[in-house]
């Protein structure tokens, strides 16, 4: 029995026939719904990890051992779970991060004073901008840009 992943949450795979329908017999005999392996329950509903998880308990009860990948899927959801607590951030929480901070005096230091033509950017543009600093530079992993350096962001369509 390997644990595994896909885009709708956990994914048993089994190695056999014999192997899936022992899956099968176990989940319908323990009432484990397929439900509580989206990522959408194990993120909102379910504070466990993997391997405390009541699926994986009674899949060990049966003994079919989902140890394999268990790992791999562990880390994947602990990521999730970091990327949707700090999705579900209250906004005046995030202003108070060191990033935010940062990222703030770095757009003030690059755009807070008139620009070439005269103009001048309104305060709610540079907050709008710092934001955006800090979240992309927390979703990449990447380093907070060094003062006065260049900061270059892209736009795509999804």
């Amino acid at each position: 029995m390997k644990l595994n992943y896909d885009s709708n949450g956990l994914a048993f795979r089994s190695e056999s026939m014999s192997e899936a329908l022992a899956v099968s017999e176990c989940f319908q005999a323990e009432n484990v719904s397929e439900r509580s392996h989206t990522w959408h329950y194990l993120l909102t509903r379910e504070t466990r990890d993997v391997q405390d998880l009541p699926a994986v308990d009674h899949l060990r009860l049966w003994g079919i051992d989902p140890s394999n990948g268990l790992t791999k899927v562990q880390q994947v959801l602990r990521s999730k779970r970091k990327r949707y607590r700090w999705d579900m951030t209250p906004i005046e929480e995030v202003k108070s991060t060191a990033a935010y901070t940062r990222a703030l005096e770095l757009v003030k230091s690059l755009f807070g004073k008139p620009l070439r033509d005269g103009r001048i950017i309104f305060p709610y543009q540079i907050e709008t901008a710092d934001g955006l600093v800090t979240v992309i530079r927390q979703n990449t992993g990447e380093a907070m840009p060094a003062e006065g350096e260049a900061v270059h962001l892209a736009w795509a369509a999804v």
